[in-house]
Order: C-alpha cells, then structure tokens, then sequence
C-alpha cells in the first residue's frame, strides 16, 4: 500500500485524523495487541517509509 492509498482511503471513510496503530503479525498470523505509530523513516533509494 501506498501513502497515497492510504491517505484516499483515510478521505473515502472520513478517518484522516486518526492515529495509526500497528497490529502484531508474522509470517505465522495476526496477534493480540497494538503498538502506535509515533515516528518514521524514509529511505529515498528503496521508496519505503517505515512507520515505528
């Protein structure tokens, strides 16, 4: 997913302001519990932005 397709997704359902939460999940499956996401990096050379 895109931050463009996040973002229009965010617009679409009218949650834009949210805060973002990551659930926990591996190879293995989904997980109880959440973290939030309060920063990021940016990697120009991949094009990825990794939310921690």
């Amino acid at each position: 997913m895109t931050v463009k397709e996040l973002y229009e997704t965010a617009k679409k359902n009218k949650v834009e302001n949210y805060d973002i939460k990551l659930q926990y999940q591996d190879g293995g499956g989904t997980y109880n519990g959440t973290c939030e996401m309060e920063d990021f990096s940016i990697d120009d050379d991949k094009e990825e932005i990794t939310l921690y």
